[in-house]
């Protein structure tokens, strides 16, 4: 309708748009692969070769460590770890997850001046 307030419509991503983003995050992962693997082999062979002091490759380990994080947060890709074990792992470190209209209805049940629902 001509006078629906666009505020109050889900504003959902195109099938195109979720396949522009989809082709994007690959080459994101893809060049984060590329860029943490290329420094992680550079500090570290600089490091067996003699050409690192221990605590210039524990500085570069530091920073390397600060600047990509966990690939895995809160787990390794273990040989015995099934990828539904390594999933949950990850969603345990990284919480709960709010959806959108769930963030929507507790910001609006605040401003209603009631406490946010509480999910079991």
């Amino acid at each position: 309708m001509p006078n629906e307030n666009a505020e109050d419509k889900p504003a959902y991503i195109s099938a195109k748009e979720m396949q522009d983003w989809l082709q994007q995050e690959i080459k994101d992962a893809a060049k984060a692969l590329e860029l943490r693997v290329r420094e992680a082999a550079e500090f570290v062979t600089a490091y067996s070769l003699g050409e690192l002091t221990p605590a210039q490759a524990h500085e570069r380990h530091w920073r390397y460590d600060h600047r990509w994080g966990e690939p895995l947060p809160g787990t390794h890709a273990f040989t015995a770890s099934s990828d539904e074990e390594i999933l949950a792992a990850i969603d345990g470190t990284r919480g709960a997850c709010s959806t959108p209209d769930a963030i929507k209805e507790t910001y609006a049940r605040l401003l209603r001046g009631k406490p946010p629902a509480h999910s079991p």
